[in-house]
């Protein structure tokens, strides 16, 4: 794999977050999306996939490693989101159905918010690697690729 190759493919893998994030987005403001709306593992999804296939190459990066954490903290958001919206707001015997509600949409927008700031983090050691890939050499980078 060249070093344009794989750079290529690190940003196939961030854009196709950022189309996932965009209809997590789309499902917490009640859009229904889908197949695509369902909840994956943080392995099935497309950046996933990358990250834990070709992108491996560059484990030794610290920003590559630091990844992780907030990817999987993303998909657990998602998760969250998604539970909300399918389940109809719980209500105790004392609380009455608007309250309950309202309750249930405070809580989607605070899970909102955690997804966008997590989303925000990720892009930016996304954008870290990049950066790091595209300033090393060819030798380097075929060093760091075959080990």
């Amino acid at each position: 794999m060249t070093q344009q190759d794989f750079i290529t493919n690190l940003r196939d893998a961030k854009a196709s977050h950022i189309q996932w994030h965009a209809k997590a987005l789309a499902l917490a403001s009640g859009f229904e999306t889908g197949e695509d709306s369902i909840p994956k593992l943080y392995t099935d999804c497309t950046f996933g996939k990358w990250y834990y296939g070709v992108g491996q190459f560059i484990s030794d990066i610290p920003d590559f490693v630091e990844i992780e954490p907030l990817h999987t903290e993303l998909h657990n958001t998602y998760m969250q989101i998604y539970q909300k919206y399918i389940h109809p707001a719980k209500k105790n015997i004392f609380e009455k159905r608007d309250k309950a509600e309202k309750k249930k949409q405070k809580e989607l927008l605070e899970l909102v918010e955690k997804l966008k700031d997590i989303s925000t983090l990720l892009i930016q050691k996304i954008n870290s690697v990049e950066k790091i890939i595209i300033k090393m050499d060819k030798d380097e980078f075929l060093k760091m690729v075959t080990l």
